[in-house]
């Protein structure tokens, strides 16, 4: 399936700008319109997927355990980056670099892996398209 070609009006603010780059993000053409023409002039979206990166943060907050509510989402994932070791997260300044280095960029590509977690998840998740590709046929 090729991508498709949106005409977005109200494209500026709100919903519309949000759908527009969502689509642009996922690699389909945006025809944006606004009445604020400033907002929309040299617009590019990059979107940026990093891997698992951390900072002091994780180690240095005050964590108060989430309630019953919570507590299969929020404590799942707390316990999660508990057990991270510290060779587990990647350098917060490989993704300020990326990010940096797009907006420098006088033609920014759509998407940046940052990582080889990242690379990996993108490398799964198209292989399994082609795997139901195969499989319609």
């Amino acid at each position: 399936m090729g991508t498709k070609i949106w005409l977005i009006t109200g494209a500026t603010s709100g919903f519309g700008r949000e759908l527009a780059t969502t689509v642009a993000a996922r690699g389909d053409t945006v025809i944006a319109t606004g009445r604020r023409r400033p907002a929309l002039a040299g617009v590019s979206v990059t979107a940026i997927q990093p891997g698992t990166y951390g900072t002091g943060f994780v180690t240095t907050a005050t964590v108060v355990p989430p309630d019953d509510v919570y507590a299969p989402t929020v404590g799942a994932f707390l316990q999660t980056v508990a057990q991270l070791g510290p060779d587990t997260v990647g350098d917060p300044r490989e993704v300020v670099a990326a990010i940096l280095s797009a907006a420098d960029n006088p033609t920014p590509p759509l998407r940046i892996a940052v990582g080889e977690e990242a690379r990996a998840g993108i490398r799964a998740a198209l292989h399994q398209q082609l795997d139901e590709l195969a499989n319609a046929a």
